[in-house]
């Protein structure tokens, strides 16, 4: 029985509709599904044709509603209008004003629209590329050669193929390997029709019963079909299948990568036993609960057995998949092998696995886990709109239950569930022998020849016979307790230091913060809010200094751009990183280090955040870092060794090609802070292969040797007299060598900064970059670098306006209205202190055959905005994008001063910067092909 409070109606031609009010927004939210995803694709003949669908969806119902042909323009819909192609359903989404019935009449309209689309050849055809595009820029760098391996593994075991995926076509061919045009029509009417379509409204609805009338004459248009709907369903098209075993070679897309070619991977699935398309009643509700329950747990269990240490975490990331209404399997993360220890570790995983069968979960393993579940439940606000939202997608895709009190419900379901019963269930639906087993390595491996029969001997030997296996121990529980959340300095270090006087400097014009300046010559700004009463309010502490890596010699660049990475895995003190982690009596990832360093082109920065109680200690560790940087030997290798792992997307992002676009230009120009230092680009995967460990200390040494370069913020509630003093202690007694600082360099370099006179082309080779990926697009960009003295900040502010402006007129023109096949573009603006240049630059990943079309069609809006300015109430909308006024939030006054500022410009003066600026003299065009010559596809 459905929750009263919801009203849902049924058509005469099955559409159906959700309508539930709201009272924690001000807003209508409104969500459009359809009933089919990419798991009601047959890989054989219409793979990606729900994504190009959604494309479809977004775009021509979107058009039809928005754009208005009379006088070519687009009516605002605001940046909350989504859509996306799931597993088993594609949503549209989007939100209005409660009070603005003409934007929600449109957005009924666009759905509408969506029922009766054209499909025109030429569209299909442009967005059939802009899907191949889609997936070539999300997969840019290496990620590609990751996602083409795993799209071979998952159709050798989802739809038994020989280790071929549609995707070999598309790196050929720009059209998805060659649509055809009548079969995605046929495929459009066979799964967009109403009996499979649901809009959920939730949120502020002010006049249900007219909102629901409005419905009712809307989508009750659309023509009822009569045809059976014979649907595919890959889940139970795979769960109905014979088991699977595949060793199917690893393909290689990139020039060089990061696999090891001596090794192999082993992937496991074990798939769900009884699995459940409509989830309608209780005893489904809870079998899912139960299989996704035994399933954490038997990966926890792994865990515990030392899995991690011998198979592949990647970043934070963990290659495993969870079963849930979508997935119905488990995969494992994947097991990496050393040459010849594929036999024994199938043995351990299988060992492990026969023992927990045989013997059942712990009550603590079911406790947590139940703890967890619950948490899982209890948490969610029932009042909230985002969990209306949720329930009412379950229940429209999956058919999920929604009672009355569904959240007490389900947590006295849950809570009933025993030991016994999880027991039971994992008895009676898991098996120890995987039902597919999928094996990759590179040509010529040994494992690419092992048989089916002789890999399901290993793991039936160990269910007969397990191996040893022996526990391992929680390092972290042979620290001593007193050690643990305990200072870093000593008593008689803390008494050495002595609390330093400052005077007032001023007010600094940009945040109206009172400066202080320290006796050491550092200065504090003190952006604080009195306290509520909660000691655990959280602090931070930012320091920067003008100071970084462009004040170095040439030579020296890449070494001072890598001496506070060294330092970090270092250490400071007398103590190394780990040690400072249980000191400090947590975990840290590695972008969550409990202090930050950075030394990027032209600034340095420290910062921190704590707790107000702990906020000592963790100045403490600022002072350490200062004072007694570590010089470690074996934390300088670990770096080196990370080299690789960075720039192939182990860790963090990885390099792409806009990354290394960026950074040649910088290089061409002389310009450095054009280059986005925190991220690793080919140059400093090559480069950073040379730096010397003396030499990035003395880096270290001149930039964080003279803290009076550094200015610090702390902001967040506290009591001034309280924190002041501390300020005083650990941060006056920074050292402040002038002997050491670099501004000499750093004004000679200032002085060299002198761009070529534009226009300029010029186009860069990925081969003789010696990129290790290859590319299947044309990244292009077009930047204009202006000088604009700093105390210019209206011409600046007026360039951010332009910016902001050109955004979503290059989304929307390039695509729907020229006609381009651009699936991805942005346009960015940065200014540099340092260099007093400000840079636009418009970023187009292309298509080989469209570049040129696409250069004119830039530069011609780009004329049409130094012909005609921005109308004022384009101007007015760029005034309220978060993109513009979100970068003054954190500094009232200055944000007072520029919205001021904005609100007066008129559209000739806007006309008169962008003439002045967006000129040739100032133009800087660069392309990245992958060679001077056609390279040939693998």
């Amino acid at each position: 029985m459905l929750e009263k409070s919801i009203r849902v109606g049924h058509l005469p031609n099955g559409f159906t509709y959700y309508l539930k009010p709201t009272n924690d927004t001000d807003e209508i939210s409104l969500q459009f599904y359809v009933k089919v995803g990419r798991f009601n694709e047959r890989l054989w003949d219409t793979h990606e044709y729900s994504h190009l669908m959604e494309h479809f969806g977004y775009i021509e119902g979107y058009l039809k509603s928005y754009y208005s042909e009379n006088d070519a323009t687009f009516k605002e819909s605001g940046n909350t209008t989504f859509a996306l192609t799931a597993r088993m359903y594609t949503p549209y989404w989007s939100s209005v004003n409660s009070i603005d019935t003409i934007s929600l009449k449109d957005r009924l309209e666009w759905f509408y629209n969506i029922s009766n689309m054209d499909l025109k050849d030429s569209v299909v055809l442009r967005e059939a590329r802009c899907v191949r595009q889609e997936t070539f820029y999300k997969g840019q760098g290496f990620e590609l050669n990751r996602f083409f391996n795993k799209s071979i593994r998952d159709a050798a075991i989802l739809f038994n193929s020989k280790g071929e995926t549609p995707y070999t076509d598309w790196i050929k061919a720009y059209d998805m390997g060659g649509i055809s045009v009548s079969s995605l029509r046929e495929f459009y009417r066979h799964w967009y029709r109403p009996d499979r379509m649901g809009l959920v409204i939730t949120g502020n609805i002010r006049d249900i019963n007219n909102l629901e009338q409005q419905l009712i004459a809307l989508y009750g248009k659309i023509p009822k079909v009569t045809a059976k709907n014979d649907d595919f369903d890959m889940r139970f098209f795979y769960l109905n299948s014979p088991p699977r075993f595949k060793t199917v070679e690893r393909v290689e897309l990139s020039r060089f990568s990061n696999w090891n070619k001596n090794r192999s991977q082993i992937s496991l699935f074990f798939r769900v036993k009884e699995f459940h398309k409509v989830l309608d009643t209780k005893e489904k509700w809870i079998n899912e609960q139960l299989y996704k329950a035994i399933y954490s747990m038997i990966y926890q269990r792994l865990r515990k057995k030392g899995m991690l240490s011998w198979s592949p975490k990647k970043g934070d990331v963990v290659d495993a998949v969870f079963p849930d209404r979508d997935y119905p399997y488990f995969r494992m993360p994947a097991i990496e092998n050393k040459p010849g220890t594929e036999r024994e570790n199938l043995q351990r995983v299988a060992s492990t696995l026969q023992q927990l069968w045989e013997n059942g979960f712990t009550q603590q393993e079911w406790d947590e886990q139940k703890h967890w579940m619950l948490n899982g439940i209890t948490s969610k606000d029932t009042s909230s709109t985002v969990y209306w939202e949720d329930q009412l997608k379950n229940h429209f895709v999956y058919g999920e239950i929604l009672p009355a009190h569904k959240k007490a419900i389900t947590k006295h379901w849950t809570n009933s569930l025993s030991l016994k019963d999880i027991n039971s269930y994992l008895n009676k639906n898991f098996s120890v022998m995987p039902d597919d087993i999928y094996i990759t390595a590179s040509a010529g491996h040994p494992a690419l020849d092992y048989t089916e029969d002789q890999v399901r001997g290993w793991i039936k030997e160990a269910i007969k016979t397990p191996v040893g296996l022996s526990e391992t121990i929680d390092i972290t529980t042979l620290i001593p307790v007193g050690e643990k959340n305990s200072p870093l300095m000593s008593p008689n270090e803390v008494k050495n230091l002595k609390v330093v006087q400052y005077r007032k400097k001023g007010i600094d014009p940009d945040t109206g913060l009172e400066v202080l300046e320290l006796d050491n010559g550092v200065k504090l700004m003190l952006d604080w809010q009195e306290l509520n009463g909660n000691v655990s309010e959280s602090i931070s502490i930012s320091g920067t200094s003008p100071r970084g890596a462009s004040c170095f010699p040439e030579d020296d660049y890449y070494t001072a751009i890598s001496a506070a990475e060294i330092v970090k895995l270092s250490g400071a003190g007398s103590f190394n990183r780990n040690s400072i982690r249980n000191k400090l009596g947590r975990e840290f990832r590695p972008s969550e280090e409990p202090v930050q360093l950075h030394i990027k082109s032209n600034t340095s920065t420290v910062s921190t955040r704590s707790k107000l109680e702990d906020l000592e200690k963790y100045l403490q560790l600022v002072y350490l870092y200062f004072t007694s940087p570590q010089q470690d030997s074996t934390a300088f290798a670990q770096w080196r060794s990370q080299i690789k792992d960075h720039y192939f997307g182990e860790i963090y992002g990885g390099v792409s090609p806009r990354i290394d676009m960026k950074n040649f230009i910088a290089k061409l120009l002389n310009f450095r802070d054009f280059a986005p230092s925190n991220q690793i680009s080919t140059e400093q995967f090559y480069q950073k292969q040379n730096v010397k460990l003396e030499e990035t200390m003395e880096c270290y040494q001149t930039i964080f040797g003279n803290a009076s370069d550094f200015t610090f913020v702390v902001k967040g509630r506290y009591e001034k007299e309280r924190i002041l003093p501390l300020l005083q202690k650990y941060l006056g007694n920074l050292p402040s060598d002038n002997n050491v600082n670099c501004s000499d360099m750093d004004d000679i370099n200032k002085m060299d900064i002198e761009l070529p006179k534009g226009p300029i082309y010029h186009t860069f080779y990925a081969d003789k970059m010696k990129a290790g990926y290859k590319l299947y697009t044309v990244p292009y960009m077009l930047s204009y670098i202006v000088p604009i003295p700093e105390d210019n900040w209206k011409d600046r502010v007026t360039m951010d306006i332009i910016r902001i402006y050109l955004g979503p007129k290059f989304n929307q023109e390039l695509r729907f209205i020229k006609g381009t096949s651009v699936y991805y573009n942005t346009v960015e603006g940065r200014y540099s202190k340092a260099d007093a240049l400000y840079s636009l630059t418009i970023f187009v990943d292309a298509l080989d055959d469209e570049l040129q079309w696409v250069r004119k069609e830039i530069k011609t809006m780009i004329i049409d905005l130094k012909d005609h300015g921005i109308a004022m109430d384009e101007k007015d909308i760029v005034l309220e994008d978060p993109l513009f006024f979100g970068r003054y939030m954190s500094t009232p006054k200055l944000k007072e001063k520029i919205m001021e500022y904005a609100r007066s410009l008129t559209s000739e003066k806007i006309k008169e910067v962008a003439t002045k600026y967006l000129n040739e003299i100032h133009q800087y065009e660069f392309v990245l092909k992958e060679s001077k010559k056609d390279f040939v596809i693998p």
